[in-house]
């Protein structure tokens, strides 16, 4: 939803504000009077890159990174604050404090970010309105004083100076600001500006760090004992203008020092906060407009400082849990924890790539791990903004770039395996939460990104572009230095067919017949060339056996009904070859043991989970892992998403849950009875309620109970069972 804005654009200087350095961020000022009577004042606020906003001395809220990440040259975010308890009739005091964000991005680093088109000095628009009707804007009336934050850089850090802070009066009615600068027009930052919509980024949790005894010398370690994206906070005692340099890590070398080469972008103070104290008693603090994914905490300079607390906070997009699961086994347990960590961690107003690098949107990424945000988070929009982000950017000719908000890069890496993330949000939205208008929304842009995958593909129908396929698989390259690389045709000529399936699902469910008949079409034409070029019979090896790519065609429906028994059964020899270790990539993470449960193999899809070897979420566990990582081996991010898919195999395999149409009006339970385990329990908050599925073993039998919702039918599928039961009831089977 767009506003009419009685305010205007503001920034601290006049001039031009490329390529330089903003020393001293700018904090806004103003006074306005509550009429006598008023009930309901609320503040309309885009401030960009992230803003934090003060009334009377105190935060408007609890949020952080406000407004989310976006293509700020098409749409930006403006805020709704309710200050109705923090002001009073009469004199208030408004105090708006801008930072960089990704809005004035700039480093040396190998993405650099220096020469985004929307890149401006921090800016800020603002109504304050009383009962709706609006009482003080943002005008060049409005005084502006930069504050204590020195620097603030999404990829590196924070520089914050106690000794510049504002003094207390500058946020209560009657002090004098005459000495500041009136602050500067500025020109909007081209998008519409939109209201925004969902959960904000909050302090999830904290984590009391504990301090390491044996630190470099120089140095004062702490260690949170759990991987997070978020800030440290400090609370300390020292002498005035002491430095104090804050470094942050997710591992420790042999030597115990930081190890940050996973994610080295070649820059100097990356992963840095620098805090210069004030003096005069105790100080607690923590960076405003930037976040880290860390475990470990270095401070340097800090021998004769008291430091009484270090604190990790957790932060993310604060989401409504809608799934649980657990099982008799800890580690599966522990499995399902750390990937819930990931994808909260991954998660600041959209699905990000890890908190340690990027820091921004990867659709491959995200596709990644849809499925099992769904089934545990509301996680629609968050989701729906990276959406936004990605089709903002779409070319005129179709092409969906790997990721966003972005103007440089990004285009020719364009794949179907990272675009369907467009196609898989807006089918399975409506799959599971019953909501078609995404579909709606992006109709237009879906269809262009159809055309433009059917030119690239034209001569023989297969996706022979550049692909990322089953990206940091153990025995390829990125993931094993000096290994080969391995064709990603395959892998995403099947994202090519799963693609133009959903696609014609969405455009007959929106009444564009002729669309989905084409797409239904040329879906079967490329199902031909893909069994033609890499399926053989005989043999019944798709791809040359590679896992990821035969498990995704058989999920696909690719190959012919007949073959499928057969193919398994050649994927679980291999997978038992090697010992149920996971020898694959992000692909595979997501689509090898739901291939396997589907054909039978649940016991062998549980094993690949568990199993304690390398490559394996079970080795993870062992390795004393918090969060998955972007590489099984660990060198890389410690903070990724891609090999969530797992927990979406949980619910959909052993505790067997799924939507059969779309809101779970009507549902699939059909869990996987295996012997290894003595119990599966999962839930899951439907739009018509609550759904749960669980079953208990003792011996050779197993007990099954169902919870159904209201108006929903669903299908249980067990052995010897086929059966619909309606909603609004428990259903209790016992299973020889």
């Amino acid at each position: 939803m767009e506003r009419k804005w009685q305010g205007i654009w503001l920034k601290k200087n006049l001039g031009r504000p490329h390529f330089k350095e903003n020393p001293q961020l700018p904090c806004f000022r103003c006074e306005f009077t509550v009429p006598t009577g008023a009930r309901r004042i609320m503040v309309q606020l885009c401030g960009l890159g992230f803003h934090q906003l003060y009334i009377n001395g105190e935060h408007a809220d609890d949020r952080f990174y406000a407004p989310s990440l976006s293509q700020y040259d098409v749409h930006a975010g403006y805020v709704e604050y309710d200050v109705s308890t923090l002001v009073r009739e009469g004199r208030n005091v408004l105090v708006v404090q801008l930072g960089d964000g990704f809005y004035n991005c700039r480093n040396q680093w190998m993405y650099t970010v220096n020469f985004s088109s929307w890149r401006e000095a921090p800016c800020m628009i603002c109504d304050v309105e009383a009962d709706g009707k609006v009482i003080a804007s943002s005008s060049s009336k409005w005084r502006v004083k930069g504050g204590p934050i020195v620097r603030s850089c999404h990829h590196e850090g924070e520089i914050y100076d106690a000794r510049l802070e504002l003094p207390r009066e500058a946020f209560l009615p009657g002090y004098d600001d005459s000495t500041w600068d009136k602050a500067a027009r500025a020109l909007p930052p081209g998008g519409r500006i939109m209201k925004e919509e969902g959960e904000p980024c909050r302090i999830i949790r904290r984590f009391a760090a504990h301090e390491m005894p044996d630190a470099p010398e120089g140095t004062r370690m702490f260690d949170l004992g759990q991987n997070i994206a978020g800030i440290a906070e400090l609370e300390m005692e020292g002498e005035a203008g002491t430095v104090l340099n804050i470094r942050y890590a997710e591992i420790l070398d042999d030597k115990g020092q930081l190890d940050r080469s996973g994610y080295d972008m070649g820059i100097k103070e990356c992963e840095t906060d620098t805090y210069i104290m004030k003096g005069g008693g105790k100080e607690i603090w923590h960076p405003t407009f930037v976040w880290h994914g860390f475990r470990y905490v270095e401070i340097r300079g800090a021998a004769n400082v008291k430091i009484s607390r270090v604190t990790g906070l957790f932060i993310a997009t604060d989401m409504k849990s809608m799934g649980k699961f657990s099982s008799s086994d800890e580690t599966l347990n522990k499995v399902q924890e750390i990937t819930l960590n990931s994808y909260l961690g991954n998660f600041m107003g959209i699905p990000t790539d890890c908190p340690t690098r990027e820091k921004f949107g990867w659709t491959g990424d995200a596709a990644c791990a849809l499925e099992t945000g769904l089934w545990n988070f509301d996680c629609t929009h968050g989701l729906d903004r990276l959406a936004r982000i990605i089709s903002d950017l779409q070319r005129p000719d179709g092409n969906f770039p790997t990721h966003g908000p972005t103007t440089l890069w990004g285009f020719g890496e364009s794949n179907p395996g990272y675009s369907r993330y467009m196609y898989d949000f807006c089918y399975k939205n409506y799959l599971f939460r019953g909501d078609d208008a995404p579909m709606r929304r992006y109709y237009d842009a879906l269809r262009r990104g159809m055309d433009f995958f059917e030119e690239i593909s034209r001569e023989d129908n297969l996706i022979r572009t550049f692909g990322y396929g089953d990206w940091c698989n153990p025995d390829y390259a990125p993931a094993k230095a000096g290994a080969p690389t391995r064709s990603p045709v395959a892998i995403e000529s099947c994202f090519w067919f799963t693609i133009l399936k959903e696609m014609s699902f969405i455009c007959r469910h929106l009444g564009h017949e002729d669309d989905a008949q084409h797409y239904s079409d040329l879906s079967q034409d490329v199902r031909e060339a893909i069994l033609s070029c890499f399926y053989n019979v005989e043999k019944a090896v798709f791809d040359d056996g590679f896992w990821s790519s035969t498990a995704l065609a058989l999920n696909a429906g690719i190959i012919p009904e007949q073959d499928k028994a057969a193919l398994a059964g050649k994927l679980v020899e291999e997978v038992r070859r090697n010992s149920h270790k996971c020898r694959f990539g992000i692909v595979g993470a997501e689509c090898v043991q739901l291939a396997l449960s589907e054909a039978g193999y649940a016991s062998d899809a549980y094993k690949m989970a568990v199993q304690p070897e390398y490559p394996g979420w079970g080795n993870l566990v062992a390795r004393g892992a918090t969060t998955l990582w972007e590489m099984w081996a660990g060198n890389a991010s410690c903070n990724h998403i891609m090999m969530g898919g797992v927990s979406a195999w949980m619910f959909r395999c052993l505790a067997g849950m799924y939507p059969a149409e779309p809101g779970f009006s009507r549902i699939r339970l059909a869990p996987t009875l295996i012997p290894e385990l003595n119990e599966v329990s999962a839930s899951h908050a439907t739009p018509l309620g609550r759904l749960s599925s669980k079953w208990v073993r003792s011996g050779r039998q197993f007990r099954c109970t169902f919870e159904v919702p209201r108006g929903a039918i669903a299908e249980v599928r067990l052995p010897g069972i086929d059966e619909c039961i309606q909603g609004n009831a428990e259903y209790v089977v016992t299973i020889e």
